[in-house]
């Protein structure tokens, strides 16, 4: 929101021929009505921007962090399966001499 410009919102009513302790009223209930700290529009742009930045450099720490697990579990399943491949062969060869 704009900063609130209560002489020209004053000003404009009178313009449209509102009275003018009508319009000067209306100006102060309504800039009374509005906080001081109401959020900019620029505010609002700030604080999506660094969202923003905050939620890409966690997507990064979470494709690296998946990218490693499964590097280290891909590693694991290699292992087990040459030494399961290897256990088989070696079943297979002590039953060729037992026969």
């Amino acid at each position: 929101m704009a900063d609130f410009d209560s002489l020209r919102f004053a000003q404009d009513l009178k313009g449209v021929e509102f009275p003018s302790e009508q319009a000067e009223r209306l100006t102060s209930l309504i800039r009374d009505y509005i906080p001081a700290d109401a959020v900019k529009t620029n505010d609002l742009a700030n604080t999506e921007k660094r969202l923003d930045e905050k939620i890409n450099r966690l997507e990064e720490r979470i494709t690296s962090t998946l990218t490693s697990e499964l590097k280290q579990l891909e590693q694991k399943m290699t292992i087990r399966l040459g030494t399961m491949i290897a256990a088989a062969i070696a079943i297979v060869v002590a039953a060729q001499k037992l026969v």
